[in-house]
């Protein structure tokens, strides 16, 4: 049978993309194994986490492993809700996604492949060396990074040549090839441990990188396995540098680093929402050991967080997963049971502006027909992508449940066949199906629950070349017709391209799929690209709205990048909007709260910072490399007894750019100049 669309009646999930990722043979960046572990985060409600495992052990024994950073306490601690990382198999994980009330799990992320050696089978605080108090001197503020591929070894993040300033490293896990070799997993580092083997590697005061990260298992030259840390530039570094970097013969003694580096696998699989299960882990970990530091009076000095990761897709109103597992570590709820340490976190605002991969659907720009408002997107899957490709539309808050029937959605393959129309509220989705019976499309509707209270329509692809034994999507142009069916004036449908491009460094899978309708302007009259949405447009594609789906909390401090040579902020820093939750009239913000340096001019784009190399200096751009100022200066001012959260940096802004003519959603209150004083390598 030629290539055609189905009817079907899904299931009722929790993740439409989890349960597309399941049913697709595993790709190049995930192992090949018949039954490989996943990393995942469950949502449960009013239930313990001892309990929710006794559940799911009675019919799935040795499907679950849940990491030992969740202690007795924490395991026996029932709330309405929490969210917990987990391993777990894939008829497991199918289960928890179609059956959650048997385990009272109300929401399912679905992270990425883990080799079984990698699973946390040891207590990473095994011994007294993570759990002993650590005395620090008044002032003291403690720098919190979580990335992927720091090397930690960095002379910018050492006091002399054989101590460390870096209090605690965590590595989440390595590759399969090196533990077999007899690195342990998501093994951890204190700073009497780094120092030893500082010591251990260093000859007539130079290190030996290679053989010093070898030893904690990032680097390994005899291994298949991508080692980030091996290349002349690694991401991780470079953000930690321009958060807490110093000169050794400067160093200050009230600047210790906490740090947890993610798995290289966990940055390089863009085929869904990986990082979350990995950053909540590590956010767990590294708050239990900031934990760990008094000061003189025996108080808990304050800790600012930076993440440098963003995302494209989620509900962008403050209810994603990945917004209410910040808030509940930085929020008010964080601030009511962990009174006596202050905790913030700088977020970046994303990369996305001129990506094209929202669109906004609204009455101001449809198109008339006589069955009343239209829409019609052209989405370009790339050829040569060798990852999935995913488009979430998320539908308007409405009071009833379930809600009006707004739209319906139909979908037509490049110079193929058109599916019938899906919609919301609909029992039915399409699928298609090509000349071998084997799924490549999906075309579902869901309502999302909980916090969030809305609808959401996903359309899924397979990739569009080989790299495993999974059936092809076309390349090319996916015309996605909507039609408005009970649509208010002032309702809007808010459409994003799940990010699928492949970082740099990383072996080719990934490109990012767009949206190209004729009526986006791309260039401006000199043939530039247009950092802003032109006035009067009737194009449902737009700029406004790329902030990061991570980005749409009350609480981060969430800053944009600006260019120094012109005072401009960069083109792709991404820009609010973003939508009121539960239907509130106002949004949690307008777009970022400020704006940082992240490019020297559009010639020489990026700024310096560490390489991986100590004596080094790489450029790097985007609003990962401005976010780690800001974060480096609320250190600073919150050691001078600043409060620093998000009205300060709104203050801040203002004061120092009084005269910023930039839109708010994009600029935030204005451009912040923050120094960094190590802009020569280090000759010590």
């Amino acid at each position: 049978m030629p290539l055609h669309w189905e009817t079907f009646r899904p299931r009722d999930l929790l993740s439409d993309i989890a349960d597309y990722r399941l049913s697709r043979p595993l790709v190049h960046t995930t192992l090949e194994a018949s039954q490989p572990w996943w990393s995942a985060l469950v949502e449960l409600q009013d239930i313990s986490i001892r309990e929710f495992q006794e559940r799911v052990q009675i019919r799935f024994p040795d499907y679950l492993v849940i990491p030992a950073d969740y202690d007795a306490d924490d395991r026996d601690r029932v709330e309405d809700t929490q969210f917990v990382s987990i391993f777990a198999r894939k008829p497991l994980l199918n289960a928890l996604n179609r059956h959650s009330a048997d385990y009272s799990v109300i929401g399912l992320t679905l992270g990425t492949t883990v080799a079984a050696s990698d699973l946390p089978d040891v207590d990473p605080h095994d011994d007294n060396t993570h759990r002993k108090v650590i005395q620090v001197p008044e002032g003291t503020v403690i720098t919190a990074v979580i990335d992927d591929a720091i090397a930690f070894a960095h002379n910018l993040f050492r006091d002399s040549v054989v101590s460390s300033r870096v209090e605690f490293a965590t590595i989440l896990s390595t590759s399969s090839e090196q533990l077999s070799q007899g690195s342990a997993s998501g093994r951890s580092y204190s700073k009497a441990q780094i120092d030893e083997l500082l010591r251990e590697y260093t000859t007539n005061g130079l290190l030996d990188e290679p053989a010093f990260y070898a030893a904690v298992g990032l680097v390994n030259a005899g291994s298949k396995a991508f080692s980030p840390v091996a290349l002349r530039r690694s991401h991780g570094t470079h953000v930690m540098a321009l958060a807490a970097g110093h000169s050794m013969r400067d160093a200050p003694i009230n600047r210790p680093i906490i740090c947890a580096l993610l798995p290289p696998r966990v940055t390089e699989d863009s085929t869904g929402q990986n990082t979350l299960p990995s950053f909540k882990l590590a956010l767990k970990r590294l708050c239990d050991q900031a934990a760990r530091f008094r000061l003189p009076d025996k108080s808990k000095p304050p800790v600012i967080f930076n993440f440098s990761y963003g995302n494209f897709a989620g509900p962008h109103d403050g209810t994603s997963d990945i917004d209410r597992v910040i808030e509940r570590y930085f929020g008010p709820r964080a601030k009511k049971h962990d009174a006596d340490q202050t905790r913030q976190i700088v977020l970046p605002a994303g990369n996305g502006n001129l990506t094209r991969i929202h669109a906004d659907l609204n009455q101001q720009n449809a198109k008339s027909k006589a069955k009343g408002p239209s829409w019609t997107l052209d989405f370009v899957a790339q050829p040569d992508d060798r990852t999935s490709s995913h488009l979430q539309m998320w539908i308007p808050y409405h009071a009833t449940n379930p809600p009006p029937r707004f739209v319906g959605v139909r979908v037509t393959v490049p110079s193929g066949p058109t599916s019938k129309t899906a919609y919301v509220s609909g029992s039915t989705g399409q699928r298609l199906i090509d000349e071998n019976g084997q799924e490549v499309a999906r075309l579902t509707y869901r309502f999302d629950g909980g916090r969030t209270l809305r609808g959401v329509m996903t359309f899924s692809i397979n990739p569009t070349a080989h790299q495993s034994s999974i059936d092809l999507a076309r390349a090319g142009r996916w015309q996605i017709d909507v039609t408005s069916c009970d649509m208010g004036s002032d309702d809007s449908v808010q459409i994003w391209v799940e990010r699928d491009e492949t970082l740099p460094g990383f072996l080719p899978g990934g490109r990012q799929g767009y949206f190209n309708n004729a009526d986006y302007v791309y260039f401006n009259p000199l043939g530039a690209p247009l950092p802003v949405d032109p006035v009067g447009t009737t194009s449902s594609i737009h700029r406004a709205g790329t902030l990061s789906g991570y980005a749409c909390g009350k609480t981060p401090m969430v800053v944009a990048g600006f260019t120094q040579s012109n005072r401009l902020l960069s083109d792709y820093s991404a820009a609010g909007p973003i939508t009121p939750s539960r239907g509130k009239k106002k949004a949690n913000r307008l777009g970022p709260d400020a704006a940082a340096l992240a490019d020297n001019s559009p010639v020489l784009t990026g700024v310096l910072s560490a390489g991986s190399n100590s004596g080094s200096l790489t450029r790097m751009g985007g609003t990962s490399v401005a976010a780690p100022r800001l974060a480096r200066l609320a250190v600073q001012k919150t050691s001078e007894g600043v409060e620093t959260d998000r009205k300060w940096l709104w203050q801040l802004a203002e004061s120092e750019d009084p005269n910023s003519q930039g839109a708010v959603t994009r600029t935030g209150a204005g451009q912040v100049d923050i120094p960094v004083d190590f802009v020569l390598p280090d000759r010590d």
